[in-house]
């Protein structure tokens, strides 16, 4: 279940912006890097300021600044000879990184389904090595949903913008966490099936 690939759709509105940066020394690593960057001080504002509009505003202007960068990385990579074996594993780190730095911290807000917030951090980042685990299996890294990294990005994102317009955590937020956590299980196993059932004999 590989669902719609928005790659394309970002890299086609994004790749002159990537080429900007490239011409001016921007490297790939140093767009993963502040990607990841800006996650954790996102998520320490966050944390340090459970119920703050302002805060809810900068995890979510950190989830926008993701969808620029992990696109914009992999352009520069690709198309201006920057991929390396480090840009690959701030890549795959940056993902389970950055969900950790502005999830989590929802934890701590008064009222918030906090276990719930943590079972769907820790199954995201098994969804992540799930897909990784494809290259072992030499069929490369499987991106199977429903719950890739953006759909997790979206209930997040949204539920970020629904309390900084002042909604209070309740059934609507357990809900979407619920939801998400059973989608999570769903992508976990399908990216799982799909690499055993296209893995290459040793």
């Amino acid at each position: 279940m590989r669902g719609w690939d928005s790659k394309p759709f970002f890299t086609t509105r994004l790749r002159p912006a990537a080429g900007v940066l490239a011409r001016a020394g921007v490297t790939a690593n140093a767009v993963s890097a502040a990607t990841i960057a800006v996650s954790a001080v996102a998520g320490a504002a966050l944390a340090a300021a459970p119920g703050e509009d302002w805060a809810y505003l900068a995890a979510l202007a950190a989830l926008l600044w993701r969808v620029f960068g992990d696109h914009v990385d992999g352009i520069i990579a690709s198309e201006h000879a920057q991929r390396s074996p480090l840009g690959a594993i701030l890549n795959e780190l940056g993902t389970v990184a950055c969900d950790a730095a502005l999830y989590l911290p929802l934890a701590l807000l008064p009222g918030a389904p906090a276990a719930l917030i943590v079972v769907a951090v820790l199954l995201g980042t098994m969804a992540e090595m799930a897909g990784v685990l494809g290259c072992a299996t030499g069929v490369g890294r499987r991106q199977d949903g429903p719950m890739g990294k953006k759909p997790r990005g979206l209930v997040f994102g949204a539920s970020f913008l629904a309390l900084a317009s002042g909604a209070a955590p309740g059934f609507w937020l357990e809900a979407a966490l619920a939801a998400t956590v059973a989608l999570l299980v769903a992508t976990i196993a399908n990216r799982i099936a799909g690499a055993v059932a296209e893995a290459r004999p040793c």
